[in-house]
């Protein structure tokens, strides 16, 4: 029956003590090695010294072999051991982490997230904008917004205030039930709390470089200018407009009559104004326009059109 080296095996319990000491003498030398990193290199050699010292022994039972014919296993088990160990550091420590690594973390699991702020929150589409499925990106939400929205919500002196204020907070709590994987409420707050909204969020944002959601046209002007990303979803709206061509037979129902004699107005589906040339005698109806062209306004689109029958 095969005898276990028993001398074998003394051997490799000293050879492996002698190398956790000078390793961990060196690592306690080197300053600029932090105890994360040091504890994962001392485990990872005690867990290569006690599985050389297993591997040794299984074989000294079939054959006889020196310290010096094993060194060779025993540096590779360590050595596999080792970078297992410091790979892993942050799972198997995540105690000893410093603070800048923790931040560090941070921002690299959050670089995606996006700073939502009050207008977008009063306009509302952003839930329709997750139901659709085609925005992935967590939104973060910050404890002053949610206190200003409350601020507003109870200013009794101006009711269209208070309005907005309660509409923002309505669209809060729909995110918060229906889409509670993309929302984040963060505590994090700028250095000056007296600044307004959205430069506390700017300063947030430019902190974790992190961008902004808005429906502002001027909170999306002053993000670029300090150099954060911003997603404004009046654009995304108006990037997803119909596109109108000259001679395009539209279905329009007229609804009033226009600034000029005979025009009258309707609006397209996704909001555009109509303007029907001769169309006044077709106020309440349905009917069939040839667009004539478009024209862009600060207000939105303007078709321009005339009655078909009239082509």
């Amino acid at each position: 029956m095969p005898q276990i080296n028993t001398a074998f095996a003394i051997q490799s319990l000293l050879f492996v003590i002698i190398i956790l000491v000078v390793f961990t003498a060196l690592l306690v030398i080197a300053a600029s090695l932090d105890l994360q990193l040091l504890l994962a290199l001392f485990v990872g050699l005690l867990a290569g010294a006690a599985l050389s010292i297993l591997f040794g022994l299984a074989l000294s039972a079939f054959a006889q072999f020196s310290l010096l014919t094993a060194l060779p296993a025993v540096i590779i088990i360590c050595f596999i051991t080792v970078t297992v160990t410091l790979n892993r550091r942050k799972d198997l420590f995540p105690w000893l982490s410093t603070s800048k690594e923790k931040e560090d973390e941070f921002k690299k699991e959050h670089a995606s997230n996006l700073l939502i702020d009050d207008a977008a929150l009063f306009d509302g589409r952003i839930t329709n904008l997750l139901r659709s499925g085609f925005f992935e990106r967590k939104i973060e939400l910050t404890t002053a917004t949610i206190q200003a929205l409350y601020t507003l919500a109870n200013d009794e002196a101006n009711v269209e205030n208070q309005e907005r204020g309660k509409r923002a907070l309505e669209c809060i709590a729909v995110l918060k039930n229906e889409f509670s994987a993309f929302l984040i409420f963060t505590d994090e707050k700028a250095t000056d709390p007296k600044l307004p909204v959205a430069q506390q969020l700017f300063e947030i944002a430019q902190r974790r470089s992190i961008g902004v959601l808005t429906c502002d046209h001027s909170i999306e002007i002053a993000a670029k200018q300090k150099g954060i990303p911003v997603l404004n979803i009046l654009e995304l709206s108006d990037a997803l407009k119909p596109v109108y061509f000259t001679n395009q037979k539209l279905q329009v129902k007229l609804l009033q009559i226009g600034k000029n004699p005979n025009e009258a107005i309707g609006i397209l589906h996704d909001g555009s104004k109509v303007i029907v040339a001769d169309g006044s005698i077709y106020i309440g109806q349905e009917i069939t326009a040839i667009v004539d062209g478009t024209l862009e306004t600060v207000a939105g689109r303007i078709v321009q059109a005339h009655p078909e029958h009239s082509a």
